[in-house]
């Protein structure tokens, strides 16, 4: 509560100018003062602890999404022989429980015209009750596409279950950095920690609606993430203190600058 209560107030400034004044210094030291006392509290960090156990994806919830996941590589290998890569927070096992998945679909520029006719076509009732993996027949719904000015830029969407898919094609920046965010998790070690920062603060952004309300987005939380693991992981030693050390960098940012 403490947290939510300090920087609920300090996220008000997301789209503030900020301003280095001499009487602002006094504030500054307080909040320094005021995440040390956080950091090293440690009952505060058992309870931490505890909340990233209970929010982390379970493994029969994982067994989920990896069912879905095999179902679209055997679906887009028949009807585009190419494949299916999550690029989104399941990519990296940092998603909440029914939360979406964001898929990169792969295959030839052969394909590039016509790959979301095809896969609308191999999602639908028809192909689907034929398909080996059928457990997914009747449960495919809400099949949508989003064309855009260039083919590559079509998003075709459904709803598999209660789980949301979103899919484009050949995404390879998505793709580019999933892998960075997971050789940077393995670089810096402890257990995950990287990951279980980003598990904690993509849960509290949920939690009040930052996310939704399109103030940020998960791409950025990963990419504020990494640049302060950069400039201080040899200072962060739990995931409270990489959670804290981001949500302060960010209520500190000069959006209207650099925004």
């Amino acid at each position: 509560q403490s947290i939510l209560h300090y920087y609920k107030k300090q996220l008000t400034l997301l789209q503030s100018e900020h301003k280095i004044k001499k009487n602002n210094d006094n504030n500054s030291i307080n909040n320094t003062i005021h995440i040390e006392e956080l950091i090293n509290n440690e009952k505060l960090q058992k309870e931490i602890n505890d909340l990233i156990s209970l929010i982390q994806i379970q493994a029969k919830h994982i067994k989920a999404y990896n069912h879905i996941m095999s179902f679209l590589n055997v679906t887009i290998r028949k009807c585009l022989g190419g494949l299916a890569y999550a690029i989104n927070t399941f990519a990296l096992k940092t998603n909440l429980y029914g939360s979406g998945i964001d898929v990169s679909v792969c295959f030839s520029l052969a394909n590039q015209e016509t790959w979301a006719a095809k896969l609308v076509s191999a999602l639908s009732y028809d192909t689907c009750i034929n398909n080996a993996t059928a457990v997914y027949q009747n449960k495919i719904k809400e099949i949508k596409v989003q064309f855009n000015n260039l083919p590559s830029e079509t998003i075709v969407s459904c709803y598999i279950g209660d789980i949301k898919v979103t899919m484009n094609s050949n995404n390879v920046t998505a793709l580019g950095e999933i892998t960075l965010c997971e050789l940077i998790d393995r670089k810096i070690g402890k257990q995950h920690l990287f990951k279980k920062t980003l598990l904690l603060l993509s849960s509290w952004c949920t939690k009040n609606g930052l996310l939704k309300s399109g103030y940020l987005s998960h791409s950025f939380l990963r990419t504020i993430a990494m640049y302060i693991y950069n400039a201080y992981h040899e200072d962060i030693t739990t995931p409270l203190h990489g959670f804290l050390k981001i949500l302060h960098y960010i209520s500190q940012f000069n959006w209207h600058q650099h925004a």
